[in-house]
């Protein structure tokens, strides 16, 4: 089977099938609150090693 083919195989589905595959892959394939966490307080940490500093306007 290939991608084509499943994706073929979901448009024929009806609305509520749909709604169930949509549910089922947001749960299992999105970051969860605490990876999502995470991830903020590494971009936090990278972007600000070096300590903050604002900007001049001129």
């Amino acid at each position: 089977m290939t991608l084509a083919n499943i994706i073929a195989d979901i448009f024929s589905l009806n609305d509520r099938d749909k709604e169930s595959i949509l549910d089922y892959l947001t749960r299992h394939f999105s970051a969860s609150t605490s990876q999502q966490g995470s991830l903020i307080d590494e971009l936090r940490e990278r972007k600000f090693s070096h300590g903050f500093h604002l900007l001049s306007v001129c």
